[in-house]
């Protein structure tokens, strides 16, 4: 038996967010948007303290490696643009 859901939350998404998470909803066979959104809710809420804490490094440790290599990536295009002209 299904219990009743007598509380609601709400928050806002970005067309493309919704547009994952509808797809997201058929790919794991929930009901709906807020059928999937208290799924994972839980699984978070669920998961152990130390698995969290290891998932915020991994993310931050993954932020940081992003941002080096955007950095390095604006390095190479300034190099590129600047031996373009050097050629020309």
């Amino acid at each position: 038996m299904i219990q009743q859901k007598n509380k609601m939350v709400s928050f806002r998404l970005s067309d493309e967010e919704y547009v994952r998470m509808r797809e997201h909803c058929e790919t794991i066979g929930a009901r709906n948007l807020s059928e999937m959104a208290r799924i994972a809710m839980q699984r978070l809420i669920d998961m152990p303290d130390g698995k969290k804490h290891a998932i915020s490094e991994q993310v931050c440790e993954l932020r940081g490696k992003i941002r080096d290599l955007s950095s390095e990536v604006e390095r190479i295009s300034h190099l590129v643009e600047h031996s373009d002209g050097a050629n020309a």
